[in-house]
Parts: C-alpha cells; sequence; structure tokens
C-alpha cells in the first residue's frame, strides 16, 4: 500500500507539471494577448526609434552597395531618410506595419527555429518619403528580402531560407498537437481523480496520504509562482544571447518585453497559486486528521483503562 501511495504521489506531481506547462505554453502562445503586446510595443516611441534606425541603417548599407553614386551622398541624405523613416513608422500604417511584425514575431518565441521579424511591409511604408533614386532602390531591396526581415537565431546568410510563415491560429491555440483548453481541462480532471485515488477511504492512513497529495501541490505551485518572475528574463536572455548583428539595437528594448511577457504568463501565475494553496489546505486537513486519530486514540485508551480499573 505504501508504494502505490508513493506512485501516486508521482503521478500527482507529474501531471501538475504538465498542466503548468501547458498553462505557460497557452498563455505565450495565446493570439489574442500576443497581438496586443505586440501593439502596446509598437505604441512605445523607444521601440519606433530602434525599429527606425535599423530600417535606415540596413537601407543605406543596402543602397551604398548597389549605388556607388549614392554611396558618396549617404552623409548628406542619412537626415532625410532618418526624418522620413521616423515619421512613416510613427504614423497609423506604420505602426499598425510594426505591430503585425512584432506579432508574427512573438509568436514564434515558443516554437523551433529561428526567430524571424518581418518588416518589410514597414520598409515599403517609409520608403513612401524617400526621395528618387533612394525609393526604388529600397524597393528592389525588399524585394529580395536583403532589407526588412531580421532573423534571430539563424546561421543562413540567406533570409529567403529561413523566413517562413508564422504559426497560424489554430497551431498557437495547440501544445503538443493538442486544443489547449481541452488539454488543460483533461489534466485538471485529472489530476484531481489521482487525488482522490491517493487519499482513498482508508481511515488509519487518511492523515499520511492527504500530506502526500498536498505536499507535490505546495512545492510545483509555488516554486512555480516564483519562478515565473525570471521566466520572461529567460526568454528574453535567449533573443540577447542570439542576436545576430541586424538584431542589435533590439536588444535596448528587451525590458520592455520582459515586462510585457509577465503579462502572459499571468493566468500561470494564478493557477500556480491556486495549486500551492489547495496543497496547503490538504496538509492542513492532514493535521487535523492525524490530531483528530491520536484523540480518538487517546480516549479510546482512557475508556479502556476505566474499565480494567473498575
Amino acid at each position: 500500500m505504501r508504494l502505490r501511495g508513493a506512485f501516486l504521489a508521482f503521478a500527482v506531481g507529474a501531471v501538475t507539471v504538465l498542466l503548468l506547462g501547458t498553462s505557460a505554453l497557452a498563455g505565450l502562445r495565446a493570439p489574442d494577448a500576443t497581438a496586443e503586446l505586440a501593439a502596446s510595443l509598437a505604441e512605445d516611441e523607444a521601440v519606433r526609434s530602434v525599429v527606425t534606425e535599423a530600417l535606415v541603417d540596413a537601407l543605406l548599407e543596402e543602397t551604398a552597395g548597389l549605388d556607388d553614386a549614392v554611396g558618396v551622398l549617404l552623409p548628406f541624405i542619412r537626415p532625410l531618410v532618418e526624418q522620413a523613416a521616423s515619421a512613416a513608422v510613427d504614423s497609423e500604417p506604420g505602426r499598425a506595419a510594426l505591430a503585425s511584425a512584432l506579432t508574427d514575431a512573438l509568436r514564434q518565441l515558443t516554437f523551433s527555429g529561428p526567430i524571424v521579424i518581418d518588416l518589410r511591409a514597414a520598409v515599403l511604408v517609409a520608403v513612401e518619403s524617400v526621395p528618387a533614386p533612394l525609393d526604388s532602390i529600397a524597393r528592389m531591396a525588399v524585394e529580395r528580402g536583403s532589407v526588412g526581415v531580421i532573423v534571430i537565431g539563424e546561421t543562413s546568410d540567406d533570409p529567403a531560407d529561413i523566413a517562413s510563415a508564422p504559426p497560424s491560429d489554430d497551431e498557437l491555440r495547440q501544445v503538443a498537437g493538442l486544443p489547449a483548453r481541452i488539454t488543460m481541462v483533461a489534466l485538471g480532471v485529472l489530476l484531481v481523480m489521482l487525488i482522490i485515488l491517493l487519499v482513498g477511504r482508508d481511515p488509519d492512513a487518511r492523515a499520511r496520504r492527504l500530506a502526500l497529495a498536498g505536499v507535490p501541490l505546495v512545492v510545483l505551485g509555488a516554486s512555480t509562482a516564483a519562478l515565473i518572475r525570471s521566466a520572461p528574463a529567460v526568454v528574453v536572455d535567449r533573443l540577447a544571447g542570439v542576436a545576430t548583428d541586424d538584431a542589435t539595437p533590439f536588444i535596448d528594448v528587451l525590458p520592455l518585453l520582459t515586462q510585457g511577457l509577465a503579462g502572459l504568463l499571468a493566468p500561470t501565475t494564478t493557477l500556480a497559486a491556486a495549486l500551492a494553496v489547495t496543497g496547503v489546505g490538504l496538509i492542513a486537513a492532514a493535521a487535523r486528521s492525524a490530531l483528530a486519530r491520536r484523540d480518538g486514540v487517546a480516549a479510546g485508551t482512557s475508556m479502556r483503562d476505566g474499565s480494567s480499573a473498575n
């Protein structure tokens, strides 16, 4: 029986881990939440400033390599290009294009493979205000994918080789190929069933089994709630650690991303706290059961001693 209890306690812990992991992935992949986070990032002046700088640098570098005459004039053209790009990115179409690019990038964070920030739509908005012949050269560079595509975590020199479509809404709502919500409900039901089986009906083992059920919930729930505070920073470190030269300017806005990712994980924090509280309740019930059993044994012993004395 002790072996069965230990096995069920292990199963409770394993299912708890799966439940919390599924909740975290579902939160980081939530289509509506990622779109809202991207839109808020696109509204931030620091983010737009970094994007504008990156676009201008890439655009002028590409232009200098294609046209020697324009390359000589770059020191004089740059202020004009910066002004045009900044105005374009700050405009409503520019912000919309930036939000769309950031949405796609955020949705790739929890999937394998490189993270592609496709800013080509934002570049095309910006070149509308760029003087000729720079505008034509920029459009050609965008069509080739040499400007406007930033890849993080990939060694290929050709963005066209790795710039794949972002995950679809159906893929975002799945974890390990299964619908996230259904998986979480199924894991929750399984967790309750395991706890019921573990506690059982044996009054002699009730206190110990309640404690066995409660300890994994407290440990895993409390530790997860605490670790979630550092989890966004871990994801950000992944971006910083594998960032290419083209993506280096984006490192400056990663703290903003950290706060946003913490918001995506808020439901998992709530779930972890609820599991920890449930575990505390089970442990408290175990303590009460043990005390009640001890008092019952003591009362029974007193009654027997009294009967013997009579």
